[in-house]
């Protein structure tokens, strides 16, 4: 070990420093670089561990350096980026092991890994947030009574009565209601596919210390008014709804009861109405539009551009979107044709803000350029190529032509790469192409014709760790043989490339989570990079106005 710069600063400050980074950055970083960050890293006390979606090297490193007592919130996911994650965690830790656990998410977990952790949920005495998204119903062990903020991908009847009637100090509910019965009774009647707003009051009763709430239902009686909303929402810190509903009022006349100062001034809150839908703005309704969009005609706002400004995703077709607003938040574009006016898209996107990228693969090489230059942050990338009116022949031409257009590139900052499904990687000159121009790729979607092309994508791509493969082009001889020796396989791969996984097939689809032997190595090699980089980084933040900078 060395000295380092960031010996000299209070442990406190560097424990101010690690909330800025991920949990696998601060270890990748600055593990083993001096011994006190070592007691720095020991001693902190508020990780937050995301493994929806993470590297298996990431997940392992975590695993091996991190005690339980240090974790604050927990996010396990064994959904098809991350299969068997779930199996793998229970190996190295039990979940009541978790004392100072504050938050627990729970994506799409098998159930057997369900079972165990059920067994011990109700240990956590120091839990205030679960999230549970999964179909597998299941009567959960744990007691709602100290939870803040609470949400359930599915949730029956009798559950949602129990967590009313336990539930003091929640503040956040977000339930999908599983229908077993048209209503049932429970200080008022609720039916599930239409509601009054008496019965809305009556059933938010149950939650005196209710601080955010999100509606999306359909009133049956067509009558709703700001002012029914405002005795409700008082208290409220923050309000939204999607109210499915055909105005009994003109439709001026009931946004003019949304027009008061409580509304406007007191809570800042915004409301529009369209197509029989009357809804808070900003509305998740329009987080991603295309090119038809355009900002409602009837709204309490003074100016549109609040609509423009909570939009993250476009999705462009046939044509640019006509807007006099620039749409500075785009982080997603998806763009389905290749004629498309790139000066007139910078002109209305904020191309720096684009992190994930679809492109037509007939587009030209002069316009796939201008746009990945002027994209910094891009870390995915799709390749979309539409069977419209083509042979086969002629698409997966368009596909290769793709790759013919960009092969003087080297993408290193892309990290997940998906190709079309239909665009079939069967040979070796084609992976050899893709791993020059994509080095970096760590999460790859594609479509492969033989099985051995498995063995050639490990190969070539040496930080891989998440595979998700379509199948359903394999020759029929080599779908039944893998139908009936999948694990065989797939085996025999992980002896041949020295590596460790997870799998899961659903549908056609074969889905790899790995981690390579040699990944160590590359690991030693490019840590230095990182912690340079890192460097960099700890001498901005200490230069900015900030508290860290005042210290």
């Amino acid at each position: 070990m060395v000295h380092s710069p960031l010996d000299q600063l209070p442990i406190l400050v560097l424990h101010t420093l690690f909330t800025y980074l991920l949990t696998e950055e601060i270890l990748f970083s600055l593990l083993n670089v001096s011994t006190s960050l070592n007691d720095a890293i020991k001693s902190y006390s508020n990780y937050r561990l995301n493994f929806k979606s993470i590297l298996r090297s990431n997940f392992d490193l975590i695993c091996q350096h991190i005690l339980p007592n240090q974790v604050k919130a927990l996010i396990l996911s064994d959904d098809q980026h991350t299969p068997g994650q779930s199996q793998l965690f229970l190996s190295h830790f039990q979940i009541d092991e978790f004392i100072n656990l504050q938050s627990l998410t729970l994506i799409e977990i098998e159930k057997k890994s369900l079972e165990i952790i059920n067994e011990h949920l109700y240990k956590l005495n120091r839990l205030r947030s679960f999230l549970f998204k999964s179909e597998i119903n299941i009567l959960f062990s744990m007691s709602f009574v100290n939870l803040h903020h609470l949400e359930l991908s599915q949730c029956s009847l009798n559950l949602l009565e129990n967590i009313c009637l336990t539930t003091p100090w929640l503040k956040t509910l977000n339930v999908t209601v599983i229908h077993e019965t048209s209503n049932f009774e429970f200080q008022c009647q609720l039916n599930y596919s239409v509601r009054s707003m008496n019965e809305i009051e009556k059933f938010l009763l149950n939650f005196p210390c209710l601080k955010h709430l999100e509606l999306s239902t359909r009133i049956h009686d067509n009558f709703v008014t700001g002012h029914q909303l405002e005795i409700l929402s008082k208290d409220l810190i923050t309000l939204k709804f999607i109210f499915k509903i055909t105005l009994l009022h003109s439709i001026e006349e009931t946004l003019d009861t949304f027009r008061t100062s409580f509304w406007l001034e007191e809570k800042c809150w915004f409301v529009a109405y369209e197509n029989n839908y009357l809804y808070t703005v900003p509305c998740s309704m329009y987080t991603h539009i295309n090119e038809h969009f355009q900002s409602p005609k009837y709204s309490t706002l003074l100016k549109n551009s609040i609509f423009y400004d909570n939009i993250i995703k476009l999705t462009l077709y046939v044509k640019l979107i006509e807007t006099c607003h620039r749409l500075n938040n785009i982080t997603t574009l998806e763009i389905g044709y290749e004629n498309i006016s790139i000066e007139t898209l910078s002109a209305i996107v904020n191309l720096s803000r684009i992190m994930n990228l679809t492109l037509p693969s007939s587009m030209n090489k002069s316009k796939i350029k201008y746009l990945l230059n002027k994209m910094p942050r891009l870390q995915y990338l799709s390749i979309d190529t539409l069977m419209s009116n083509r042979t086969f022949e002629e698409f997966q031409n368009s596909g290769r032509n793709f790759l013919d257009n960009i092969q003087d590139l080297e993408l290193k900052q892309i990290r997940e790469l998906k190709i079309s499904d239909y665009h079939i990687i069967d040979d070796s000159y084609t992976i050899d192409r893709l791993c020059y121009i994509f080095p970096s790729i760590e999460r790859l979607h594609i479509s492969i014709g033989q099985l051995n092309t498995i063995i050639q994508l490990i190969n070539c791509f040496k930080y891989l760790s998440i595979i998700s493969l379509n199948l359903k082009y394999l020759s029929d001889k080599e779908k039944e043989y893998f139908a009936l020796k999948s694990e065989l396989i797939i085996d025999q791969i992980r002896q041949m490339m020295i590596l460790t996984y997870k799998y899961q097939m659903t549908n056609s689809c074969l889905h790899l989570w790995i981690k390579k032997e040699s990944e160590e190595v590359i690991r030693k090699i490019d840590q230095r990079k990182k912690r340079e980089c890192f460097w960099y980084w700890c001498n901005f933040i200490l230069s900015q106005r900030s508290l860290l900078s005042m210290i």
